[in-house]
């Protein structure tokens, strides 16, 4: 699963940028999510991980780039400064999620490297601004709106992705030996709820670290 954000002014006249979230199948180059967000910001990227993953399934890998949400980066060393923390020695939100549901992340050193996802954003910049241009829409109800217009015929209706010959593999995302995507159901065991589920509230979300001293206080970060 390639998975990744475009901050862009998707909206000539829009006072701000939206940041697009997507996830691209990398087997079957279908376009599995795509939604807008005022940010690209770590709780954006765990709702649109959520959808995609409840929706479709758990993939065998998810492919990302360093960016701060998903990787903590470290610069190198200066005269100046001593760092004391290397570069995988945080774990960002977004990671801590993806170690929950037991998914292991591949970083890429390139944004060359994910060309799978990077490619859907060049024809949805120019069409999407085009009708909203058109349509005289600007709130971001109603970008998505038109968001959704394009992805669905992309990927689901006939005469879109799911019947339309990739120049890179020469076959469709139905083609019989590309329509079985290693996905697998969504259920995470849980050992905080007995032999049960753990619930999805319980992987999605901000993970902290609470202290508790002798007095029965309670404090966060320490």
């Amino acid at each position: 699963m390639q998975h990744d954000g475009s901050s862009h002014l998707w909206h000539p006249y829009a006072s701000e940028k939206w940041t697009l979230i997507t996830s691209i199948n990398d087997h079957s180059r279908k376009l599995l999510i795509a939604d807008f967000f005022s940010g690209e910001t770590t709780w954006a990227h765990i709702q649109a991980t959520r959808a995609g993953l409840e929706t479709f399934g758990l993939p065998l890998h998810y492919y990302v780039d360093s960016l701060r949400v998903f990787r903590f980066v470290q610069g190198r060393d200066s005269v100046w400064r001593k760092h004391v923390l290397r570069t995988d020695d945080v774990d960002t939100q977004w990671g801590k999620m993806m170690c929950r549901l037991g998914l292991e992340v591949i970083y890429a050193l390139s944004p060359q490297a994910r060309g799978k996802v990077e490619r859907p954003y060049r024809w949805l910049q120019d069409r999407i601004g085009r009708t909203c241009v058109l349509e005289k829409i600007g709130e971001l109800c109603e970008v998505r709106a038109v968001l959704r217009g394009e992805v669905e015929p992309y990927a689901i209706q006939a005469q879109g992705n799911q019947h339309q010959v990739h120049y890179t593999p020469l076959k469709t995302p139905r083609h019989p030996s590309r329509s079985c995507p290693r996905l697998r159901e969504l259920a995470v065991p849980s050992f905080l709820y007995g032999r049960g589920l753990c619930p999805p509230d319980d992987i999605f979300c901000l993970q902290e670290t609470r202290t508790t001293n002798g007095h029965g206080r309670i404090s966060l970060q320490s």
